[in-house]
């Protein structure tokens, strides 16, 4: 290969790379890739068991070859999501390779792998910790070899072949289509080969020995394969067509999102270059490219009839053979003898070359946009959680993410409320355990998702803990709860306008959480309440009850009058300014004019509960 041609290829590669590897480590990782890596934690017995025992829809391949980078590389998220990108840089190379086998002219591979490292829908992959990136380059090393057989009759190259294909089979169930395809076009290419039949028996040798090495494997992970329902409701041919084309050019959710855009780009643009294909009798190249294209997609459609659940990402390794075809009729259309075809060669890889990087660019733009939330959720945690033992704090999450454990790593427990999809009676039981061990305080991260789609959680914690403070935490609501018993009062026994009585008070002063807990406990008659008195609760300098720091005011009602407990949370600025100061407490009637308050038993009109100093 010419020097010059070596630099092109080079600095494609690089470009790839670079695309793949910038701000690797900036987006947090998502929930699928957080269960990837307390897969990969495990020991290798572990994650076959674990995949077994939880029935996960995707066998062991993937994790098994991440578990190894990781033990070389570490658990940061540049580190763990490093096997995608080296998978998907290899992914690559190969399609110029198979472009190469199906004896397409060197424009055209270039232009595939062009096409292919700048593809958002390859490059999303490629970001992440899962296995999709493998399944491309796997069911590509498929091809490849597949290819390379079929013209030399190579046992090695067969081997090659078998293991490609049994690996790539162990990393997404899927991935048979690939097989298929191979399989469709083999006798055809085998038979215009010299020596068809030995070729055609060492072909079928090795189908039957990848079935046989696999077969373990289906048997004992045949509930996965039969109970695996999906998690979506979805079907329709017309909308699979859409998403297919429109995910090949530009990934999966930008292209639902922009239309029919980038579906009638792609759809267009594989017509035009299937029929260049033709017309230049590189016609086994495309049955090849064809059948690799419209496996994947046709099976994982095929299977969507039976289980709900259609998605992109299934269909990832027809990603390859798609740009391999781009690029071929890209390709020759350059190459042409006409202007007409050199023009709407270079047109054609303008648009598709300029579609295919917006929708890489859109895609980073958003992945950069995203708030670090869960680092920001575990500084919350640990800041609401310090002032209290661990053991009397607990953390609530309403959905199952594993996200959540890889960053937090505190020692405060964590559960799932509810631990089953709204199961209200396990929330509630859940919420009654906590009170009867002595929990003072929950962190409750709220997500709204089909798993808690009524809220039986925070119905729950309502029931046994009061809502202190809360607020919005990039993407989720977080509330603190507090729960406080009697024993944890003082005797207050002060009577406001010869009515009601404090019999019991008390002030937990949280400030590293920025929290005040004002835990009170009334005694009186009801009949002399009119309905509009409020309580107001003051974070005021010593000495100047006109310099407010903080203050709250909530309805006093029967409710309080009950003898039990009630609890209220004040939150302090962000930043309180040295000094001293003191929580003050009274009732006034803001339904009246004036709002005139209430005076106690001594002629004040409020009472300090309790003094403090911020350094």
């Amino acid at each position: 290969m010419p020097v010059s041609r070596l630099v092109v290829l080079s600095a494609v590669i690089l470009a790839a790379f670079a695309v793949r590897v910038w701000r690797l480590w900036q987006p947090e990782l998502s929930g699928d890739e957080a269960f990837s890596y307390f897969m990969i934690i495990e020991p290798i017995g572990a994650i076959v068991t674990n995949t077994l025992a939880l029935r996960e829809p995707h066998p062991v391949g993937s994790y098994l070859f991440q578990k190894a980078l990781f033990l070389l590389f570490g658990r940061s998220e540049f580190a763990l999501r490093y096997s995608s990108v080296m998978a998907g840089l290899v992914a690559v190379a190969l399609a110029y390779r198979l472009a190469a086998l199906l004896r397409l002219p060197w424009l055209s591979r270039l232009t595939a792998m062009i096409l292919l490292g700048l593809s958002a829908f390859a490059t999303q992959h490629a970001r992440e910790l899962r296995m999709y990136s493998l399944l491309l380059m796997l069911t590509l090393a498929m091809l490849v070899a597949a290819a390379h057989f079929w013209r030399s009759g190579s046992l090695h190259v067969l081997a090659g072949y078998g293991v490609s294909a049994w690996l790539a089979w162990h990393t997404h169930y899927y991935a048979v289509a690939t097989i298929l395809a191979a399989n469709a076009f083999a006798p055809l290419a085998l038979l215009a080969q010299p020596a068809p039949h030995r070729k055609l028996r060492l072909w079928g040798i090795a189908q039957v020995a990848v079935l046989l090495a696999y077969a373990p494997w289906l048997w004992v992970a045949r509930d996965a394969l039969v109970g695996y329902e999906g998690n979506a409701s979805f079907f329709d041919l017309r909308a699979v067509l859409v998403r297919s084309f429109g995910a090949l050019i530009a990934g999966g959710d930008l292209a639902m999102e922009r239309g029919e855009v980038y579906p009638l780009a792609a759809f267009i643009g594989a017509a035009l270059c299937a029929l260049q294909l033709w017309r230049t009798r590189h016609r086994s190249a495309l049955a090849v490219l064809g059948v690799a294209v419209a496996a994947p997609i046709a099976l994982v459609a095929l299977s969507a009839l039976t289980r709900p659940l259609f998605r992109e990402r299934y269909f990832i390794a027809a990603l390859g053979p798609f740009c391999v075809l781009l690029g071929g009729g890209l390709g020759l259309m350059v190459q042409g003898r006409r202007p007409w075809q050199k023009w709407l060669g270079f047109t054609l890889i303008g648009v598709l070359v300029t579609t295919m990087a917006d929708a890489t660019r859109i895609a980073f733009q958003r992945w950069l946009e995203q708030p670090p939330d869960w680092q920001r959720l575990a500084t919350f945690i640990e800041r609401h959680s310090q002032s209290l033992p661990p053991t009397s704090v607990r953390i609530g999450v309403n959905f199952p993410n594993p996200a959540f454990w890889y960053y937090y790593t505190g020692p405060i427990r964590a559960v799932t409320i509810p631990a089953w999809s709204n199961d209200e009676a396990a929330a509630i039981d859940q919420a009654q355990k906590w009170a009867s061990q002595g929990v003072k305080r929950v962190v409750f991260q709220e997500v709204d998702s089909s798993w808690d789609q009524n809220r039986v959680a925070r119905s729950a914690l309502d029931r046994h803990f009061t809502l202190l403070h809360e607020e919005r935490l990039g993407v989720w609501t977080v509330g603190v709860y507090g729960r406080r018993s009697r024993e944890e009062l003082q005797q207050a026994g002060l009577t406001f306008s010869h009515t009601v009585r404090l019999e019991r008070a008390a002030v937990f002063l949280d400030l590293p959480a920025r929290l005040v807990e004002v835990a009170l406990e009334w005694r009186g008659d009801a009949r002399h309440l009119r309905g509009s008195e409020k309580l107001f609760i003051h974070v005021v300098r010593a000495g100047d009850p006109a310099d407010k720091l903080a203050q709250r005011d909530p309805f006093f009602t029967a409710e309080d009058l009950s003898g039990a407990v009630r609890l209220f949370g004040v939150r302090l600025p962000d930043v309180v300014p040295s000094g001293n100061y003191e929580v003050r407490l009274g009732i006034y009637d803001p339904g009246l004019e004036g709002a005139p308050r209430w005076f106690t038993e001594h002629g004040s009109s409020d009472v300090v509960l309790a003094r403090f100093a911020a350094p």
